[in-house]
């Protein structure tokens, strides 16, 4: 688990945004809160348990999207090239196949969630 991504989901935020909020801490043993300001943050310091299982539910459902979506925006010089072909009026049909071969390895990599 990685803690400070498991924080920002659970808060819905950075943590640079709550600097003075909240700091984090690893003496070789693993990172750990060291600080956390509840009266600021609004809530209480969370548990073991709800940072592993909102960093679980992140794992299985908004990483492959972002990691789709960056996938996908690879591919945008292809989409480019293809109208550019399309708007001198040369063929485009390579620039096409490329796509549509590159679009069957990103959906077979990252699949819609």
């Amino acid at each position: 688990m990685e803690l400070a991504n498991a924080i920002e989901q659970l808060l819905g935020q950075k943590i640079e945004n709550l600097r003075d909020s909240i700091r984090l801490r690893d003496d070789g043993k693993g990172a750990y809160i060291h600080t956390w300001d509840a009266e600021t943050i609004g809530r209480d310091k969370p548990t073991q348990e709800e940072l592993e299982a909102t960093w679980l539910e992140y794992e299985t459902t908004q990483k492959p999207k972002e990691k789709r979506i960056k996938a996908l925006k690879k591919l945008d010089p292809l989409v480019c090239q293809i109208q550019r072909y399309e708007l001198l009026e040369l063929d485009s049909s390579i620039a096409k196949a490329k796509l549509n071969a590159a679009m069957i390895e990103v959906n077979d990599q990252y699949p819609e969630v």
